[in-house]
């Protein structure tokens, strides 16, 4: 029985005083209904929410009928009262009502908004129109999703076990949840999408804290559940990670090269991913997951790309999450956060001075995924950061794999942008070989280097592009060509001013007659009057 207030019983159309607990939820259910549906309903749902916080009579709002109702329902209002029966409601009711809400979503998501679906709610809009009832205004997919996620976080540690295990409770209701939101994960906007992250963060340290409380953390049950979170945990930030856009590779950029700070522009509102994968890591920590216990898995490379990395573990890191980089880069999914662990182990090997090169089997997968994501990304930072991790890559790697690379740079990469861009990789490598007095063996530093990257660069690309009598300047400037040359004029320069010992033979009779027909002259002599334009 519960006592009704005379405002309280007049809105409930009750008599004031002592009333059955049924009566009041029923009421309250009837009010709650005209407030969503009619056109000009008693009340509103905000005054609902306001007599039932008021009179105290939260513990009867009735969760299985009431949630469904307001689920949808895009009202402050409304989530409140969702909210305040996943805090006060019967917990096993409100289990309930958020699985089989659960399990109508995956229903629409499955249906697809298909042509029986569509002519079903056109139904039931003509019905609800001329019966007097508009259509509420709907919350979107994600939003409801958080709703039912945050219902789960509160009602689950209230729960009391009698016949089943914290395995069986917990089972159908993440793996459900789960599938729901992989189906659902296009569906948001970034808002959306981050408090998804936040949510699910939240949902597993409560529901970790209640396995523990009621069961042996370490037992087969203990263990199967935090298998289970763990893995709802890893499937949320794999398929919202497009949402997270933290600028997290921007950051650990600048943090390594903070010269770049003042050219570098963060995207706006990166804060606030930040703070939705903060909810994450912390969830991962809670399971007792950390970056060096988990190989090649989303765990692993979130928690390592968001927090320090450890000096003496930099090899580690790399090599146990390489099939995550590998995976992650091809198919553009957390691309931020693999470029973020790469620029800092990277950085802090060549800040340390690691005796060992990486071994073959880091370098090349890396090295032949990298340069695509370098050379045709649409944002402009993401490109700059690959391509600064492949020189920090080649620089790292046993000489003689980073001397074929770059020729397959140069000479054989598919994005024109590459073979431009690739022969400032070639001279950073060289003035690497000349600055480091132990490295006179390097093959940069060889009559070989010439031999090798002389008919590459230093001649035309195609050899016949100057053949044509009848060619323009402007014609010229409409390929990757001039970028080129003025590369490889620089490095021509370079290994000029360098190469005091002539190593290269760089000086040699026979070298100097083959470079000579790479001179700036020559745009004179194919495009005459236009080599005032030439930018070198």
């Amino acid at each position: 029985m519960v006592i009704l207030g005379a405002e309280f019983a007049a809105a409930l159309q009750l008599s004031e005083g002592t009333c059955n607990d049924e009566e009041v939820s029923a009421c309250i259910v009837a009010l709650l209904t005209s407030a969503v549906n009619d056109l000009k309903p008693k009340k509103t749902v905000s005054e609902i929410l306001h007599l039932v916080v008021t009179s105290g009579a939260m513990s009867h709002l009735d969760p299985l009928n009431t949630i469904p109702m307001l689920l949808p329902y895009d009202d402050p209002a409304a989530r409140e009262l969702i909210a305040a029966m996943g805090e006060c409601g019967l917990a096993k009711e409100v289990v309930m009502a958020a699985q089989e809400a659960v399990e109508r979503l995956e229903r629409l998501l499955h249906s697809d908004d298909d042509e029986g679906n569509d002519e079903e709610q056109l139904s039931e809009t003509n019905e609800m129109t001329s019966s007097g009832t508009t259509p509420p205004k709907k919350s979107s997919i994600l939003t409801q999703l958080t709703l039912l996620v945050d219902l789960y976080a509160s009602a689950i540690p209230r729960l009391k076990l009698r016949r089943k295990s914290t395995v069986d409770t917990l089972r159908p209701l993440l793996q459900d949840l789960g599938a729901v939101l992989q189906l659902a994960c296009h569906r948001g906007t970034i808002d959306e999408g981050r408090a998804i992250i936040s949510s699910v963060g939240k949902l597993v340290e409560k529901a970790f804290d209640w396995v523990a409380s009621v069961s042996e953390i370490d037992s087969e049950d203990g263990l199967t559940c935090k298998k289970l979170l763990h893995e709802l945990l890893n499937k949320t930030i794999l398929s919202y990670s497009r949402y997270i856009r933290a600028s997290i590779a921007q950051r650990t950029f600048i943090e390594c090269y903070p010269r770049f700070a003042s050219r570098s522009s963060l995207e706006s509102g990166w804060q606030f991913g930040d703070m939705a994968i903060s909810e994450a890591i912390a969830a991962y920590h809670r399971l007792g997951i950390n970056s060096l216990t988990e190989k090649s898995s989303v765990s692993g490379l979130v928690i390592s790309a968001y927090s320090a990395v450890p000096e003496d573990k930099t090899d580690t890191l790399i090599s146990q999450n390489l099939p995550m980089f590998i995976s992650s880069i091809q198919a553009n999914c957390l691309l931020e956060e693999v470029l973020s662990v790469l620029t800092k182990t990277l950085y802090t090997r060549q800040r340390l001075g690691a005796p060992e090169d990486l071994p073959p089997d880091i370098s090349v997968p890396l090295c032949s995924v990298l340069p695509a994501v370098a050379s045709i990304h649409p944002d402009a930072p993401t490109r700059y950061i690959t391509f600064r991790v492949l020189s920090l890559l080649l620089s790292a790697s046993v000489p003689q794999l980073s001397f074929q690379h770059l020729v397959e740079l140069t000479r054989d990469s598919e994005f024109p942008q590459m073979r431009v861009s690739s022969v400032g990789l070639v001279k950073e490598m060289l003035l690497q070989a000349f600055s480091k007095a132990g490295q006179k063996n390097s093959l940069f530093l060889t009559p070989l280097f010439l031999r090798t990257f002389g008919p590459i660069l230093f001649r035309p690309n195609p050899p016949d592009l100057f053949a044509p009598t009848d060619l323009t300047f402007s014609d010229f400037q409409e390929n990757h060509e001039p970028e080129r040359l003025v590369e490889c004029l620089s490095l021509y320069y370079v290994l000029l001013q360098r190469d005091e010992g002539n190593l290269t033979g760089v000086r040699d009779e026979d070298v100097l007659k083959r470079t000579s027909a790479y001179h700036p002259n020559f745009i004179t002599e194919h495009c005459p009057g236009k080599s005032r334009h030439c930018s070198f």
